[in-house]
Parts: C-alpha cells; sequence; structure tokens
C-alpha cells in the first residue's frame, strides 16, 4: 500500500473515532437530559461547543418566524459534528506527523 493511500485511511479512522464519538455523546446528553431534567444546563452547556455552525447556519439559511428557532440548531449540530471531525483527524495527523519527523532527525 502507497503512503498516499495509509494516510487516506488513517485519516478516515480518524475521522469516523471523532465523529462517532461526538454523535455518542450528544445522543447520551440527550438521553441524561429526558432522565433528568434538571441536567438541561449540562446539554446546553455542551450545544455550545456547536454554536459556530449553528451561527453559521441561521447566517446562510435566512430562516423567518419559528423556524429561525429550531432549523438553525437542527442543522448545525450535525454540521459542527462534521466539521470538528474533520478537525480533530487533519490535527491528529499534522501532530503525529510532526512528532514523527522529529523524532527520526
Amino acid at each position: 500500500m502507497t503512503k498516499d493511500k495509509s494516510s487516506t485511511k488513517h485519516f478516515l479512522k480518524l475521522f469516523i473515532f471523532a465523529l462517532v464519538g461526538q454523535i455518542v455523546a450528544v445522543l447520551f446528553l440527550g438521553m441524561l437530559v429526558i432522565a433528568f431534567p434538571a441536567m438541561n444546563a449540562v446539554l446546553v452547556s455542551a450545544f455550545y461547543f456547536y454554536t459556530p455552525t449553528i451561527f453559521l447556519v441561521w447566517l446562510i439559511g435566512g430562516f423567518k418566524g419559528e423556524a429561525a428557532l429550531i432549523w438553525p440548531m437542527l442543522l448545525g449540530i450535525p454540521m459542527g459534528i462534521l466539521v470538528y471531525s474533520v478537525i480533530f483527524a487533519r490535527l491528529y495527523r499534522y501532530v503525529s506527523g510532526r512528532r514523527s519527523q522529529g523524532s527520526s532527525d
């Protein structure tokens, strides 16, 4: 296998790991809030992590009325999960690549 294919395969593994981790975390927090309504603050504070993508969807979407309350959140969180998974995988590959270059000198 060439280095390029191996690199892509490793990136995809990291991306899927980050994607599944975030989905599990969001679902777990959602179930926690359903079971214990007093934990609502935990869910709200966790969603601050996705505020940039929610805001971007709100800006681009041009939603009106009640849709402006619902759709940016419903579209922004999955978009944030995808974006942050790509960022995580790229940063991890960059840092691990720099670390392996530094150890070979």
